[in-house]
């Protein structure tokens, strides 16, 4: 089974290596547009959870709203943007929104959709373990059934938890 499957695993980190970098190289290494732009709305996203004992909701983040058309979800905080002035940063390939301030206030570290947040951490998760079962499949020649089923489980659930996450949210 090992020698059987050991190429096409191979061929398959190395894509899914490929296209995640393409997102990290899109996210640091290209020029990123800047865009003035006016907030025009947003809604607030709740979570909604009932028990038999009652039920209670909890507030989960803002999604915006621009005049251009940009759409991005702050964390919940306190407050929401109260200005309509914004300035967002947005990635050249994927279109990503990847900073978002006011005159007064910086949001990027709250950004939730898109490539961001908990997304952008899953990403470098799936690149760097990717990049080890790559090695470990190139250089080690005697590697148990255990070790290579252990690849194949570990890369394949990141892969999926990672791709829930982007649909999730975008």
């Amino acid at each position: 089974m090992l020698e059987k499957y050991r190429k096409p695993t191979l061929y398959i980190l190395i894509a899914i290596v490929a296209v995640a970098s393409l997102f990290l190289i899109d996210r640091w290494v290209l020029p990123q547009k800047e865009i003035a732009d006016q907030l025009i709305g947003y809604r607030k996203l709740t979570l909604k959870r009932h028990t038999k004992f009652g039920s209670s909701e909890m507030s989960i983040g803002y999604h915006y709203y621009t005049e251009k058309g940009h759409e991005f979800t702050i964390e919940a905080d306190k407050k929401w943007i109260s200005t309509t002035n914004i300035r967002l940063k947005q990635t050249l390939l994927f279109k990503n929104i990847s900073s978002a301030e006011t005159d007064k206030h910086d949001y990027s570290s709250k950004l939730i959709s898109g490539i961001n947040g908990v997304c952008l951490l899953f990403i470098q998760i799936i690149v760097i373990s990717s990049i080890i079962s790559i090695v470990v499949l190139i250089r080690k020649k005697n590697i148990s059934k255990n070790q290579f089923q252990n690849i194949l489980l570990f890369n394949g659930f990141m892969l999926f938890i990672t791709l829930y996450l982007v649909s999730l949210y975008n």
